[in-house]
């Protein structure tokens, strides 16, 4: 790996704007909702040409430091940011074009690698292998590719089908445009796999190894493809199994079947139910509608259910008349950069009934709406963290964070059996009356009144003392009466507790036990501090060892109660007296 530093006269701090909560409907001279600012970030604190533009945005969590990270198109380079403290993000380093600039660069992550085409001649696929990030300690950095694929010169977009890891480039010179796939099994050693031209350009698409409704294409590999607007029959939506990328097939080819005036098909994502498959038309909003109007931003639905036989079942219409570009679904929500009016957040609950309701947004464009193409290109909502990324083109990149439904707490590191009780807010009109449950923690159970109506609902979780010890990922439910439900990620782990029969052989002893003044603890091993943590979970107090192994602990000014002591890997529950 060659890294070469470069620098800049100009403190990138000096091109960083605050955090700025969205309270009124604005965010200091931005307008939204339900969506408060955490930073923004100029296309030069960004790494790249300020003359340029920024388009596509991704993430990427290093599987050995857990740090999240921003991955930026912009026209001439690639920008890697560490945005773990999205307050206070850091650029890591670019990774230049393997030519020159272009206004569209597309970048797409799988695993612990990243993909990156660019609509400049002769540009190819470069592959970069993204754990380098961790260990740059002197950043900015300028980076080399790790790999090269040349099958291809110019490309439009990449996607990677995330089950199997196929790589599939749209809009090439190769294929009349259409699918041209790559096998990166070995990342640095991509090999063309195959390829399909049989329905005409494809501007972009969905990759999906098949897991929805319809039985006849289980585990099949299925692309979804965008084909732009050119002659009629590229005019369309199409499915093509890719299964054996020698020999794809055309599955079918849809458009709106009059029921609309078509633009461009543009990019699209399937919901949670995996039953409808959600489009952005970039060009319609140009179209005269009803008295001679344009229309506004148009989302339309398409029903998957039978890949044999697709429906359109119509259309979500937005006040706003701004462009829609890159859409992406997380839960029940999407994700919709539409240019000059900014990120949108749609629930997409009540799909099955054509019905699509705005919950939140925010615009990145204050001044106008007007259908032109500048404002956010792209947005990434799938960081663990729930940030949202999302770029604003002629500007540079916004790290906002949604608060449509937000929690007092998500995650727990527990030692003892007490029940947990939090917090949720709602803050805008979802599909009521909700009730909840929980999914993924063993025999653990959610309980709280019906929520009827936006507001703050006290949650507990019941049945902790059934669990191991572990880490758990398991999601708190908001249950509709129609059988959809919202999913909150939380996270508990369990650590392993000592009883008091096991003390005579424990790396971790306390006596006395109650304790009412004074608790002595033995130590078998050296570690840095002990934690000492209420019936909740919250750290009370943290003792420094100071790299002893025997220590008295004054708690006189504790409050009387259970405790878990915590020590390393090694735990212990403690009874304060008085």
């Amino acid at each position: 790996m060659k890294i070469v530093l470069f620098f800049s006269c100009i403190s990138l701090v000096s091109l960083l704007s605050a955090q700025t909560p969205c309270v009124n409907g604005m965010a200091g001279n931005y307008p939204c909702r339900n969506m408060d600012m955490l930073k923004f970030m100029t296309l030069e604190a960004c790494g790249c040409d300020p003359a340029g533009n920024s388009n596509d945005v991704w993430g990427w969590v290093s599987p050995t430091t857990g740090k999240e990270y921003a991955i930026l198109g912009c026209s001439n380079v690639a920008s890697f940011i560490d945005v773990t403290d999205p307050v206070n993000p850091q650029l890591i380093g670019t990774l230049p074009a393997h030519t020159v600039s272009s206004l569209w660069r597309d970048v797409e992550a799988h695993e612990n690698w990243l993909y990156v085409v660019s609509e400049a001649d002769g540009h190819g696929m470069q592959v970069f292998d993204l754990t380098q990030l961790d260990g740059v300690t002197a950043p900015p950095v300028v980076f080399q590719e790790s790999a090269y694929y040349g099958g291809f010169g110019h490309c439009h977009t990449v996607n990677v089908d995330q089950a199997s890891g196929y790589v599939y480039a749209y809009g090439t010179n190769t294929f009349t445009g259409g699918l041209h796939i790559v096998d990166v099994s070995d990342p640095l050693n991509p090999v063309l796999a195959g390829g399909y031209d049989g329905s005409g350009y494809t501007h972009d698409g969905f990759a999906w190894t098949y897991d929805g409704p319809d039985p006849d294409h289980q585990g099949q590999e299925i692309v979804i493809g965008c084909n732009g607007r050119g002659n009629s029959d590229d005019d369309k939506l199409v499915f093509v199994d890719v299964t054996v990328k020698t020999d794809c097939q055309l599955i079918g080819s849809y458009d709106f079947g009059g029921a609309a005036q078509p633009g461009y098909f543009h990019q699209g994502w399937v919901t949670k139910n995996k039953k409808y498959f959600l489009m952005d038309d970039e060009l319609d909003e140009m179209a005269l509608g009803n008295n001679q109007q344009p229309y506004g931003t148009r989302t339309h639905i398409f029903n998957i259910t039978d890949l044999d036989h697709v429906t359109y079942e119509g259309f979500y219409e937005s006040t706003s008349q701004a462009i829609d570009h890159d859409l992406y679904v997380l839960d029940q929500f999407v994700y919709e950069s539409n240019y000059r009016s900014g990120v949108r957040v749609i629930d997409a609950i009540h799909v099955a009934d054509g019905q699509l309701s705005e919950v939140g947004f925010f615009d990145v464009y204050p001044d106008n709406d007007l259908t032109q193409y500048s404002g956010t290109w792209g947005n990434y909502p799938y960081l663990p963290s729930g940030i949202l990324l999302a770029t604003s083109m002629y500007d540079g990149m916004f790290i906002l964070k949604p608060s449509v439904i937000t929690t007092s707490q998500d995650s727990w590191d527990l030692c003892s059996t007490a029940d947990v009780t939090f917090n949720v807010t709602i803050n805008a009109d979802l599909a009521f009356p909700l009730t909840v449950g929980i999914e993924g923690l063993g025999g653990a159970n959610a309980s709280a009144a019906v929520i009827t109506q936006p507001g703050t609902a006290t949650i507990t979780i019941t049945g902790i003392n059934s669990l191991a010890p572990g880490n758990y990922t398991p999601n708190l439910l908001l249950m509709s009466n129609f059988g959809e439900e919202y999913a909150i990620p939380l996270q508990v782990s369990m650590c392993p507790v000592i009883a008091v029969e096991e003390l005579a052989e424990s790396p971790l002893r306390v006596y006395p036990n109650p304790a009412q003044e004074q608790l002595n603890v033995r130590l078998k091993n050296r570690v840095n501090g002990i934690d000492m943590l209420d019936a909740t979970g919250k750290i009370v107090r943290t003792i420094p060892t100071q790299g002893q192994r025997n220590l008295s602990i004054d708690v006189k000014s504790m409050a009387p109660g259970a405790y878990t002591l915590k020590a390393g890997e090694y735990a212990i529950r403690v009874i304060i007296t008085k």
